[in-house]
């Protein structure tokens, strides 16, 4: 085949590196479209990366938050789309044939040639990670959906749950507008540049009672913008806040009861990123089997800090996790 394609690009002057991502691409969306699923259990909203780590050698492996999350949920046995934007070329379309080989959906997600994947540089990826992604402050530059079709509205009206990820909040608010809610699981977990740079679009989110989940780095920003948490994210209209501390455990604010602080237990950790993937992917899990929002932090803290045990950001879940 290259032996053909090569001359004959060359004879009529076309670009031979992008054909092969035209086609490559081409192909993957096809078996998107052939292994759609009509309902799911879980739709994720978020985004890919690729991830490299300079330590303790150089490594380079599928990341993002969103798709390891799917990815998770996939293990799981929840059947899972992933939603967001990817490039047309060899590296999103491989990155889209991992997900699929982990029978995570694909097939709601828009490729484009004008998605920028985010590049994660991981130079320390134990607690506290030391991490720079290729992220601008502008959200568009984020490989999220910006926009809302009538496909990806019923989509989410035959889903049992909603993850809210990296994204950009005026899509999420059309989104939660159109999305009946009635008994589904809505997970907001918003990218710290939403806090730093869009935070009355945040707050507008809140209104439609999310369950939502910061980290500390992500409650101390809103601290600083005078937040008190979770008070005033109660009256904004969330019902569940979940802050994840790393190694100091996991707390729980529900409205109207005590705060819970579930300890995280003591393991061999050898890299830390990914662990709030963990986290957000077997606490809907659980939910969805119809455990209290307390046994379900809980033990979404447990498995969370088990699968810091493993090497890599893409962490994966054996049967054992489903007992």
């Amino acid at each position: 085949f290259m032996a053909r394609i090569i001359p004959f690009s060359e004879y009529l002057k076309i670009n031979f590196l992008e054909l092969l991502d035209q086609v490559v691409s081409s192909a993957i969306k096809s078996v998107a479209d052939v292994r759609r699923r009509h309902e799911h259990d879980l739709i994720v909203f978020g985004s890919l990366a690729l991830d490299i780590y300079l330590k303790p050698d150089v490594r380079v492996c599928p990341g993002g938050s969103g798709a390891n999350v799917a990815v998770v949920a996939s293990s799981l046995g929840l059947k899972t789309c992933f939603v967001g934007r990817v490039p047309t070329n060899i590296i999103g379309s491989y990155m889209l044939a991992d997900l699929i080989s982990k029978d995570v959906d694909i097939s709601l997600t828009e490729l484009g040639e004008d998605v920028i994947l985010p590049i994660c540089t991981i130079l320390e990826p134990l607690e506290p990670v030391e991490m720079k992604c290729s992220i601008g402050l502008d959200l568009k530059s984020l490989p999220t959906i910006l926009r809302i079709n009538d496909e990806l509205v019923k989509a989410c009206n035959n889903s049992r749950s909603l993850y809210l990820g990296e994204g950009i909040c005026k899509t999420y608010l059309e989104l939660l507008s159109r999305v009946y809610r009635d008994g589904k699981i809505v997970v907001f977990r918003p990218h710290k540049i939403v806090l730093e740079y869009y935070i009355e679009e945040f707050k507008s989110i809140l209104q439609y009672s999310p369950i939502l989940i910061l980290n500390e780095e992500k409650e101390n920003i809103l601290r600083s913008k005078g937040f008190n948490v979770p008070g005033d994210l109660f009256r904004a209209g969330v019902k569940e806040v979940i802050v994840t501390r790393g190694s100091k455990g996991t707390v729980l604010y529900v409205e109207g009861r005590e705060p819970n602080t579930y300890t995280t237990p003591l393991v061999n950790a050898v890299n830390t990123v990914g662990a709030g993937d963990v986290f957000t992917a077997t606490l809907i899990y659980y939910l969805l089997r119809g455990t209290t929002i307390e046994e379900a932090v809980e033990r979404a803290t447990y498995l969370s800090a088990l699968s810091t045990t493993q090497p890599l950001s893409r962490k994966y879940l054996t049967e054992v996790v489903r007992t």
